[in-house]
């Protein structure tokens, strides 16, 4: 049996429908199918990246003409770019040969804004430092007080990460460098440069708390 191609107009439409089902999943009200389908997202996209990733890798070492051919085409384009494969990559042919994608923005899909449930702030001892991962993130919680601040687990410039660090109060104190960071802004002090991503925290009313992601 033939493998069925999509036209420009039936991929457009696909990617749309991904679009729509994506912010339906974001906004299932019982955390623990939320929680679910987000991990089956995140393990199928591990999948997907590491195949794409060493087939390109091939592709580059066995056939490297091959790849500005296969960026050519706009759906493979927006695929190896989706997964981070797009340093390097032509850029696709001029808006109007493939209208439907450039009516949608696929990145947009998987890069919206989205509250991850953290568990509950009071879990949480005041004063440490805890690591967690979301949807692939790596992340600290530090709790100060009755707020709870996120930052990405990785001391700038560097892929040693900070969850054995020490807090002093709102400073995060990294336990390889013993540079300092502001836990309310990711601000490395004496470094104007040196800042740690950071990630809004919303604490409800019965101390349960959510990690935002993609959220300006």
């Amino acid at each position: 049996m033939e493998p069925h191609r999509f036209s420009d107009e039936e991929y457009g439409r696909l990617v749309g429908e991904v679009q729509r089902l994506m912010e339906k999943a974001g906004q299932i009200p019982y955390e623990d199918v939320q929680k679910f389908v987000f991990d089956l997202l995140q393990n199928l996209d591990g999948l997907h990246r590491e195949a794409l990733t060493r087939l390109m890798e091939l592709v580059e070492a066995e056939a490297p003409a091959l790849v500005e051919a296969l960026a050519a085409d706009p759906a493979v384009h927006t695929l190896l770019t989706l997964y981070d494969l797009g340093p390097g990559i032509p850029e696709p042919p001029p808006k109007g040969s493939f209208v439907p994608l450039g009516e949608v923005d696929i990145l947009e899909v998987f890069k919206r804004p989205i509250w991850l449930p953290g568990g509950q702030a009071e879990d949480l001892e005041a004063g440490t430092v805890a690591a967690r991962e979301f949807e692939g993130v790596r992340v600290i919680l530090c709790r100060v007080g009755d707020e709870v601040f996120a930052l990405r687990d990785a001391c700038v410039d560097s892929v040693l990460t900070l969850q054995q660090g020490t807090l002093d109060g709102h400073t995060l104190v990294c336990p390889w460098h013993g540079c300092r960071y502001d836990v309310r802004t990711g601000q490395r002090e004496g470094d104007p440069g040196g800042r740690v991503q950071t990630f809004p925290v919303q604490v409800g009313e019965t101390g349960r708390f959510a990690i935002g992601f993609n959220v300006d």
